[in-house]
């Protein structure tokens, strides 16, 4: 046993060399306190005596700092018998060079990902004054399909001695013999020795490695290391589309910019190389959508102004645009975003242009003792002429004929007038009423019962929530035949287990029980096998028959947007399968264009896939339409966390908290600022604060292991997460997401946990 190791027998047990570098040998050690395996990575002895120990370990606790989904975290650091060393996870995986190594190069959709996620994790990094200086294949570590960077702030601390050397002997600081990162990888600023380079530096070097990545060659070649580097200071690499010309051209251009010889004429950050190469790709389907007639429903007047046929008008609304949303050969606006019109039909051209609709469907709803008179007009929204009109009068127990009639006829109507190219409208009966796998309810008040509870279920508060669980429940107990109610019901359920207003255990097998029996009512509804989809994803983690139950609700209804975005966030995201995703949000924000609950969802699932920058955007575009929405300020503060923006995150966290009282999740966040900005006693009181209230209230275990590990306590957020898992806890799906798990990364235990959940 080496004198080393016996310096660090009491801490970490050295089973055998990992490899060695230039600069490092490194070594697959046991944590003994931990029982984890890690990577300790030893400065070869005349590296050290050339810069210094103190200098080192300075420049470490700044990186140690350093908390990113794509950055791998230091675990521990110091010096032993003399020679400094730091600790990581350990990661069995694939670094970008055997990638490179096996394939030749990598598809273009996959270099562009590495890239993106390593300039987000640089952005980051820079913005905490840390500089790798070493960008290089050999460095990104791939895992579980993602690209995270290693060792971080090593080239900068030995950088910044040599910076310190320099000039005192006349030298430029090569003196020591020892170059600043590696040749292949460096910019011609680095090169040269300067003083004072920045992170456009670090920018060039991730340009030579995306160049390599799409042509499996470098750029700049040569007989010598000097020749290359030679080269860089009087040639710029050729446009990356003459390799490989399937590359887009935004891609090219960004490229470009960032392999400028001149750092004034890169990207100004790390971030907008990253914002830039994602231009054009961020939220695009994998194919375009097909071109069919497109229209938006209003809502329908009520005419005369009784509240309570107020819920009559929107619900004879709300099934016809269910109706045609099951037509695969009609685009159809949502409700959420065709209901932001309420009043506002004479502006058919803003509402064209805000919904991407043609056509608009606007009616009135008139009720007169025991008969009702339904309008409707079909308008064309480029010359506002009116296609089609009818005129309905029923007896108002006949209000589900009345929508199958007027559906109906609309589909006929746009299939004539824009299908079929003739100009002559068909009258209301040309087509038969829409079937129906059962009997709906003729009860008026069940059916007001329900759609008093669907609006008090679009209000996604927790006493929203509550309210439609009671109303759905009052319209089963009126007709135990009535499906859509057991649907609503399900629904219900479902959003109140993921967002932790009750306990998992106690409303997702509700949720589960209601939706199967809403299906065995009516097998063609689609909004329970949504709802089975969030159940076998958030609380039974049963990836495949989530992935079954989202498409058999997006077959049925191609217009549900809430199944495109329940799948998008509670089964892609959690497999790490973020292009899926991506289509997903992309499809439900082309169907529900102004919902506010789509839009933030959007962001987070970029903040969740390492794209904070981009998450931080959206939220952004989200408060430009809802400057009050709470939520939105949450979800952005989030994003601006994990970029690295602690004092914009800790405006936004205050601002939500502000407009909307603040929940456990809003004080959870809270703690993880407090504790990024330095103040873990500020973490410590809102970990007290959870606990406390976990004794009056459900308060899911994950909040409180983030609260554990804001407060310096590692082991306890294991074991809080343990007990998530065991709870079922919603939140447990995103533990491979989080980038406030990254310093459990490598513990056995975490390992484990992600093991139970099949991520």
């Amino acid at each position: 046993m080496t004198t080393f190791q016996q310096a660090l027998a009491d801490r970490y047990r050295i089973e055998r060399e990992l490899g060695v570098g230039g600069m490092a040998r490194v070594y697959l050690a046991r944590d003994l306190k931990h029982d984890r395996l890690v990577a300790v990575k030893v400065m070869l002895p005349e590296v050290a005596a050339s810069f210094g120990a103190e200098r080192f370990l300075r420049e470490i606790q700044l990186a140690a700092r350093l908390t990113h989904p794509h950055i791998l975290p230091l675990l521990d650091s110091g010096t032993a018998d003399g020679v400094p060393f730091y600790v990581m996870p350990f990661v069995d995986g694939e670094d970008v060079r055997a990638w490179l190594d096996r394939e030749g190069r990598l598809g273009v959709a996959d270099a562009i990902q590495v890239a993106r996620e390593v300039a987000d994790a640089l952005n980051y990094a820079h913005a905490a004054d840390v500089l790798h200086r070493d960008v290089k294949p050999e460095n990104i570590l791939m895992l579980a399909g993602h690209a995270v960077m290693l060792d971080f702030g090593v080239a900068r601390a030995m950088s910044a001695s040599m910076e310190e050397d320099a000039g005192a002997d006349g030298t430029d600081g090569e003196g020591a013999g020892v170059a600043v990162g590696t040749p292949a990888y460096m910019s011609p600023e680095q090169a040269a020795g300067e003083r004072g380079i920045d992170g456009r530096s670090d920018q060039y070097g991730l340009g030579l490695m995306l160049w390599e990545m799409l042509a499996g060659e470098q750029p700049f070649t040569g007989p010598t290391v000097q020749a290359v580097m030679a080269k860089r200071f009087i040639e710029v690499p050729a446009p990356i589309d003459t390799k490989r010309p399937e590359v887009p051209p935004h891609v090219v251009q960004a490229l470009t910019k960032s392999l400028a010889g001149d750092p004034a004429d890169r990207f100004p950050t790390a971030g907008a190389f990253a914002t830039e190469l994602g231009r054009a790709t961020a939220f695009a389907p994998a194919a375009a959508a097909p071109a069919f007639p497109s229209i938006a429903v209003l809502p329908f007047t009520n005419i005369g102004q009784d509240p309570e046929n107020a819920f009559l008008a929107d619900g004879i609304a709300d099934e016809v645009i269910s109706a045609l949303g099951r037509l695969r050969t009609l685009q159809v606006a949502a409700r959420t975003s065709s209901y932001a019109f309420r009043g506002k039909t004479d502006d058919l051209a803003s509402i064209g242009a805000a919904l991407k609709v043609a056509h608009v469907l606007e009616g009135s709803v008139q009720r007169g003792g025991a008969r009702i008179r339904v309008k409707v007009a079909l308008l064309r929204v480029a010359d506002g002429q009116q296609l089609w009109n009818a005129q309905f009068d029923r007896l108002l127990d006949d209000v589900f004929a009345i929508q199958d009639e007027i559906s109906a006829s609309i589909s006929g109507a746009l299939e004539t007038t824009l299908v079929s190219g003739a100009s002559a409208a068909p009258s209301p009966v040309a087509h038969a009423p829409m079937a129906r796998a059962a009997a709906p309810s003729t009860d008026v008040d069940t059916y007001q019962l329900y759609l008093k509870g669907r609006f008090q279920w679009n209000r996604r508060t927790e006493e929203g929530l509550s309210e439609a669980v009671d109303l759905f429940r009052a319209a089963i107990e009126r007709d135990p035949k009535f499906a859509p109610a057991f649907a609503g019901l399900a629904d219900s359920y479902v959003v109140l287990g993921t967002y932790g207003a009750r306990a998992p255990h106690e409303v997702m097998p509700l949720a589960r029980e209601m939706a199967r029996k809403a299906l065995a009512i009516d097998p063609s509804l689609a909004e329970p096998h949504a709802a089975l989809g969030m159940v076998a994803a958030s609380y039974e983690h049963d990836w495949a028959a989530a992935e079954a139950s989202f498409a058999r609700a997006v077959t049925l209804a191609p217009a549900y947007a809430t199944a495109y975005q329940w799948r998008a966030v509670a089964l892609w995201v959690p497999l790490a399968r973020f292009d899926d995703a991506m289509a997903d949000i992309a499809q439900a924000q082309t169907l529900d264009p102004l919902s506010l609950a789509i839009s933030a969802t959007a962001g987070i699932v970029l903040a969740l896939a390492g794209r904070c920058h981009d998450a931080i955007a959206r939220h952004g575009q989200t408060l430009a339409l809802a400057p009050k929405f709470g939520m939105a300020h949450f979800f952005l503060a989030q994003a601006q966390l994990g970029a690295g923006l602690v004092a914009e995150a800790e405006d936004s966290v205050a601002q939500a908290i502000d407009l909307t009282g603040g929940s456990p999740e809003m004080f959870t966040l809270g703690a993880l600022v407090s504790a990024a900005m330095g103040d873990r006693s500020r973490a410590e009181e809102v970990r007290d604060g959870l606990l406390g209230l976990r004794e009056e209230r459900y308060v899911g275990a994950s909040l409180i292991a983030r609260a554990q590990l804001a407060s310096g306590a590692p082991d306890e957020a294991i074991a809080w997460l343990q007990r998530a898992v065991d709870e079922r806890d919603a939140d447990v799906i995103y533990l491979g997401a989080r980038h406030e798990y990254a310093p459990l990364l490598g513990e056995v235990a975490f390992t484990d946990l992600l093991e139970r959940l099949r991520l």
